[in-house]
């Protein structure tokens, strides 16, 4: 243990007056005694006291008490009075001749001091104390030292403190068990609890998302049973049960080469027909989920797009822009036409099967008679490719969506040139589904399904959405209360729309384009005015007029038709 050295000033003192004051053993200590003076001169600067008027008080409080007081020390650490040098002196050349008392006589002395400076500057006694604690810090490791500093603390009742970090550890570990139980109790915390608000869960109304290992590119719903087929970029046609709570795969093909790009069933769901980019066409046998015929040069270039006429007719088209017409009983095709040079997009017939309607995307459509197995007519050539199409007003109107967003509308077996139009939205339109007899679900490019009323026209809204890539197709199940969706992103995705058939339009309200952005109930986003939902739709008001509408009703108004 390494000792502090306590060596007495024993220089001569300096001439000063006469003094009854004893200079104590030892000599006068110039750390804590000039430490001690400075304090004191402080703070009598500040309460405007002058030295001279301390001594003299001090002279009074001794000639009073009768007490010894240690006399003022100057900055050279020397008392004042001239008569007790000798003893300064001799008590100097004793403490340096012996070690042992010379500690003892220090250890005495510093406590002395520390008594009297106590009773004179409370400034002082900290001083001190932070000299001892410094010590001990020095000695002891970090527990004693945290109890050491605990007593100082209690002993020096709100004295100035020098060591302020051990007092804010001191500090942060005494509330650390207090945080810690804050944390929690918020952990456990939740928005019933802290708010007194109900939690918002919605009752399963649709089967929930599937996510395919690859790209998906075509679907059809089963005509008799809750069974969905999709067709793969990895050349699968996969078949899945579908339900309120799951999604679950139960059977899978895998007879083409490369992507297949259609799904298709007959009347009666018991044959699935597969079309692919490898130019084949495949029947299947649901029922023993066997191949009956694969067609594997049924085309020259690769199908694109297929149609089930009746039970033993369909119809394909392919890249090269040629239509084909397949008898089943047969095992061949018994009609082809080279209609133009880009690709079928779809193909589609109405009730009586009487024409077949073919979409290019080179930007027409053509129209076939399939008794007489000819071309009828074709139109003229549009600056857009035509996509997909779908018959409204009882199949007497055949509305083409265009790539460049655009509706156009034709008389069914008058394909020749449109007779009417409707657009707004500049996006591609991939596909077309029929709803009603005049409502029509249509998937565009930036991946939003978009229901459309004709006659009159107008948006109706959001249907729902795929975040990622453009929707390739669009299937309505046997019951018509579910739709799906597929995109490039493998997830197939269910929507209820059982509300959107008693929704009614107003035909005198003007068409608003701001409605193709309207999201409605089966949507997965909401609009910016839900936010005001639970609001009153009309609040008070102290004026002539009456009520007035509230902020849900404003935004409202200002988002419709």
């Amino acid at each position: 243990m390494k000792m502090r050295s306590f060596i007495p000033n024993i220089e001569d003192p300096a001439d000063s007056d006469e003094s009854s004051d004893e200079i104590p053993p030892g000599g006068v200590f110039p750390l804590g005694g000039i430490q001690a003076a400075d304090d004191d001169d402080d703070e009598d600067e500040i309460n405007g006291i002058s030295n001279d008027e301390d001594n003299a008080d001090a002279d009074s409080n001794d000639e009073v008490d009768g007490s010894e007081d240690y006399p003022e020390v100057v900055q050279n650490g020397v008392a004042n009075g001239s008569e007790d040098n000798a003893e300064v002196e001799a008590n100097g050349h004793a403490n340096i001749d012996s070690s042992e008392e010379l500690e003892n006589d220090s250890d005495a002395e510093y406590s002395d001091a520390d008594d009297v400076n106590a009773n004179d500057s409370d400034a002082n006694d900290s001083d001190i104390n932070d000299s001892d604690n410094e010590e001990e810090d020095e000695e002891d490791n970090d527990e004693q030292a945290v109890e050491d500093e605990d007593d100082d603390m209690d002993h020096l009742d709100g004295s100035d403190i020098d060591d302020e970090e051990d007092f804010v550890e001191m500090k942060s570990d005494s509330e650390e068990d207090s945080d810690n139980s804050d944390s929690e109790e918020g952990d456990e915390a939740t928005m019933e609890s802290l708010f007194g608000i109900e939690p918002n869960v919605k009752e399963a109304n649709a089967p929930p998302d599937y996510e395919a290992k690859s790209g998906i590119v075509g679907l059809c719903f089963h005509p008799k049973r809750d069974l969905i087929s999709a067709a793969t970029m990895d050349g699968d046609a996969i078949v899945y049960e579908y339900s309120l709570e799951s999604v679950n795969e139960v059977a899978k093909f895998t007879h083409h080469k490369e992507p297949c790009r259609a799904v298709g069933y007959n009347e009666d769901g018991n044959t699935l027909y597969t079309i692919s980019k490898d130019c084949s066409m495949a029947v299947v046998d649901i029922q023993k989920e066997a191949i009956k015929h694969h067609f594997k040069e049924a085309h020259e270039a690769p199908i694109y797009s297929f149609l089930s006429i009746s039970e033993r007719l369909c119809a394909t088209g392919d890249d090269d822009g040629t239509v084909k017409i397949w008898d089943l009983r047969l095992k061949k095709s018994v009609f082809d036409f080279k209609c133009g040079e880009g690709t079928v997009s779809s193909l589609i017939t109405d009730g009586s099967m009487k024409f077949l309607c073919a979409s290019l995307v080179d930007g027409s459509i053509a129209g076939f008679n399939i008794k007489k197995r000819r071309l009828e007519v074709q139109s003229e050539f549009y600056d857009s490719g035509m996509n997909a199409m779908a018959l409204v007003r009882n199949e007497s109107k055949l509305v083409v969506g265009s790539e460049e967003g655009t509706f156009y509308i034709f008389n069914w077996g008058d394909f020749g040139y449109h007779v009417d139009r409707y657009g707004g939205v500049p996006e591609e339109i991939h596909c077309v589904l029929p709803l009603a007899d005049k409502l029509v679900l249509a998937g565009y490019d930036d991946g939003n399904i978009r229901a459309m009323h004709f006659y009159p026209h107008r948006f109706v809204g959001v249907v729902g959405e795929h975040r990622d890539f453009g929707i390739n197709c669009l299937e309505k199940c046997r019951q018509g209360k579910y739709i799906a969706s597929c995109s490039m992103d493998g997830l197939v995705r269910f929507w209820n729309i059982d509300y959107l058939y008693g929704k009614k339009i107003n035909p005198k309200r003007k068409a608003n384009i701001d409605k193709s952005q309207f999201k409605l109930e089966s949507s997965k986003q909401r609009n910016r005015w839900d936010f005001y939902k639970d609001l009153p739709r009309f609040m008070e008001s102290d004026e002539e007029e009456g009520p007035i509408a509230g902020p849900s009703e404003q935004m409202e108004d200002s988002d419709s038709d």
